[in-house]
């Protein structure tokens, strides 16, 4: 969606590990906003996107729906970070626990994980 100095854009609170034509990918985004699949799908050249079940997150990544971290990189997978991320200074997020998290500047996180941004999020 367009940025707008209108609207408030949560910190990060929505983290999707998808497959993206049988290859799994991350999708950060504000939890205020949802995925525009068809947007995404276009954008990226995807034919095929689903959501990876909780069972396959656990057996493919030792990781609790909820607990993942951002940065897909470090798991090994292609991480799209929703353009309206850009909009926060500060980010937070669990850290492979569901009562573990952190907060970090959006700029470090950025030059960590190295994301593909792009803009494909809608309002819910």
């Amino acid at each position: 969606m367009p940025l707008n100095s209108d609207v408030v854009y949560k910190s990060i609170k929505k983290l999707l590990l998808e497959e993206a034509d049988k290859k799994p990918i991350m999708i950060v985004l504000p939890g205020n906003l949802k995925v525009d699949t068809k947007k995404f799908k276009t954008l990226y050249s995807i034919k095929d996107l689903r959501m990876l079940t909780p069972q396959e997150i656990l057996d493919q990544f030792g990781l609790e729906v909820g607990s993942i971290p951002p940065w897909g990189n470090v798991l090994g997978i292609p991480t799209y970070f929703d353009q309206a991320l850009l909009l926060n200074v500060v980010v937070d997020f669990n850290v492979g626990f569901l009562t573990k998290s952190m907060e970090i500047k959006y700029g470090v996180l950025e030059n960590i994980v190295k994301p593909i941004i792009g803009e494909f999020s809608v309002l819910k």
